[in-house]
C-alpha cells in the first residue's frame, strides 16, 4: 500500500486493516459469483439432459376443511414438488433459462459487491467504476430477475399442461414476488449515489 493509498484510507476513516479486510471478502464474492455460474450452469444442463426434472407445481383445488365453531375463511392446499417423465424440450429449455437466468443474475449481484468493497479498500468509495457497476446491477436485478422468474414460470406451467391436461390435480399459475424489481430499483437508484459522489470527490481531490 502507497502512501497515497493510507492518505485516502485516512480520510474516509478507514484503517490498513479494515483494507485487508475488505479486500479478502471481494475475493470471496468473486468466488461465490464463480461458483453460483458453476451450480446454476449444472442445473441447466442436469434439467435439459436428466430423464427426470423436479418441478414445484400448484394444486388445482384448495383444501376442503369442515370446521365447527372456528370459522374458517380460506385454506391453501399449497405446492407439491413433481418428479416427472417425458417432459418437452421447451418446458426443459425454459426451466434452464430459469436456471442460467438466476445465476447470472445472483453472480453480477457478488461482482458489483466485490468491485465496491475494493474501491473502499483503496480509499476510493465513489469511484467512477461504481456508477457503471451499481447501474448493471440493477439493471440485471430488475430485468434479468424479471425474466428468471417468467422464463420458470412459464416452463412450470407447461409442466403443469403436460402432466394433468384436464387441470384436475394441478393448475398451470404462478406467484409473482415484487421484491427483486424493488430491489433492482434501489440499487439503480444507488448508481446516481455514487456518480454524485464521485463528482465531489473529483471536486474535493481537485482542492487539495
Amino acid at each position: 500500500m502507497n502512501d497515497q493509498q493510507a492518505d485516502r484510507l485516512a480520510t474516509t476513516g478507514l484503517s490498513r486493516a479494515d483494507a485487508v479486510v475488505f479486500q479478502v471478502i471481494a475475493g470471496a464474492n468473486l468466488a461465490f459469483a464463480t461458483l453460483v455460474l458453476v451450480l446454476g450452469g449444472i442445473a441447466a444442463v442436469t434439467t435439459i439432459t436428466s430423464d427426470t426434472v423436479d418441478v414445484p407445481l400448484r394444486f388445482a383445488h384448495p383444501v376442503s376443511v369442515e370446521a365447527g365453531d372456528v370459522a374458517v375463511a380460506t385454506a391453501e392446499s399449497g405446492r407439491a414438488t413433481v418428479t416427472a417423465e417425458g417432459i418437452s424440450a421447451g418446458a426443459r429449455a425454459l426451466l434452464a433459462a430459469g436456471d442460467i437466468l438466476g445465476a447470472s443474475v445472483g453472480a453480477v449481484i457478488a461482482v458489483a459487491i466485490a468491485m465496491l468493497l475494493w474501491r473502499l479498500a483503496q480509499g476510493r468509495p465513489f469511484h467512477r467504476s461504481l456508477f457503471g457497476a451499481a447501474l448493471l446491477a440493477g439493471s440485471t436485478m430488475t430485468l434479468g430477475g424479471l425474466l428468471a422468474i417468467a422464463a420458470h414460470a412459464f416452463g412450470a406451467m407447461q409442466v403443469a399442461v403436460e402432466v394433468d391436461p384436464a387441470g384436475d390435480v394441478f393448475t398451470p399459475g404462478f406467484e409473482f414476488d415484487p421484491t427483486i424489481l424493488a430491489a433492482g430499483a434501489a440499487v439503480l437508484l444507488l448508481a446516481f449515489v455514487f456518480q454524485a459522489g464521485n463528482r465531489l470527490q473529483r471536486e474535493t481531490e481537485g482542492l487539495v
